[in-house]
C-alpha cells in the first residue's frame, strides 16, 4: 500500500511539472523604487525565513491586477506598502507580478512584536 501511495505522489508530481503547474507566491513589503519603463518593482521585505531585510525584483504585465492605492502601474509609487503575488516566468525566470495591492502605512500585523514595558524586579 506505502509502495503505491508513493508511485501515485510520484507520477501526480511528475505530471503537474511537465504541465506547467505553477505555485504563486505572495510576499509583503515596502516599495522601493519602480521602473516605468520596464515595468519593474523592487520591493525591500523582510525575508521569512531569517528576518533579514532584502530586495525583491518583480516585473508587471499588462494581465497585472490592481487593488488598494494602486489602479495601474504609473500608482504604485515608492514609499507605499504593497502585497504582490508573483509567478515564475519558465521562459525568462523573472518573478511576474499577477497582483498588487497598496496602501500608505504597514499594516499591524506585519509590523514585529513591540517589546513588553514590563518592569522587571530587582535584586537586591
Amino acid at each position: 500500500m506505502k509502495r503505491a501511495l508513493k508511485m501515485l505522489f510520484c507520477v501526480t508530481l511528475v505530471l503537474a511539472v511537465s504541465c506547467g503547474v505553477s505555485l504563486a507566491v505572495t510576499s509583503e513589503g515596502k516599495i522601493a523604487s519602480v521602473d516605468e519603463v520596464t515595468k519593474m518593482i523592487k520591493l525591500e521585505r523582510s525575508n521569512p525565513e531569517n528576518g533579514m531585510t532584502e530586495n525583491a525584483i518583480i516585473w508587471a504585465t499588462d494581465a497585472t491586477a490592481y487593488a488598494g492605492k494602486a489602479n495601474g502601474f504609473t500608482t504604485v509609487l515608492i514609499g507605499d506598502y504593497a502585497k504582490i503575488e508573483v509567478d515564475r516566468d519558465d521562459g525568462s525566470g523573472k518573478w511576474m507580478v499577477k497582483s498588487i495591492e497598496t496602501s500608505d502605512a504597514v499594516p499591524q500585523e506585519a509590523l514585529p512584536a513591540a517589546p513588553s514595558n514590563e518592569e522587571k524586579p530587582v535584586k537586591v
